[in-house]
């Protein structure tokens, strides 16, 4: 009788010990899944912040600056797709700039720089 008792403390044992390394695969599992759901930086992206180079210039996208409600220029935009004076959509290459207001006006205007004043009511990135 003595000897099932043993036998059976030994696998209880074995069986809490089971338990243990599966607590730890799960934990393990949790901190893989956690790094898969952070979305790795691209290769440009990377070179850019190790350089320190303007990710604007480098990944060819639009830099935006805003000065109160009655200015905006925009550098490195692609087009004009809509202009009025309540609203002018402008294409920065990756998205659709929607920019709604009040007397709104293209004072200036490069190949690369835009600036538009007025009193601008809102701002609205579209796909």
């Amino acid at each position: 009788m003595s000897f099932s008792k043993k036998k059976n403390r030994k696998s209880t044992k074995k069986r809490r010990n089971n338990h243990k390394y599966k607590d730890e695969d799960q934990q393990h599992l949790k901190s893989k899944e956690d790094t898969k759901e952070k979305p790795e930086k691209k290769i440009g992206e990377k070179i850019t912040d190790i350089l320190e180079l303007p990710k604007e210039v480098v990944l060819n996208m639009s830099k935006m600056t805003i000065i109160g409600n009655q200015e905006l220029i925009i550098e490195n935009y692609k087009g004009i797709v809509e202009y009025g004076t309540t609203l002018i959509r402008i294409n920065t290459g990756n998205h659709l700039l929607k920019i709604s207001g009040k007397k709104l006006c293209i004072n200036e205007i490069t190949s690369e720089d835009i600036k538009i004043t007025g009193q601008i009511g809102s701002l609205e990135f579209q796909n």
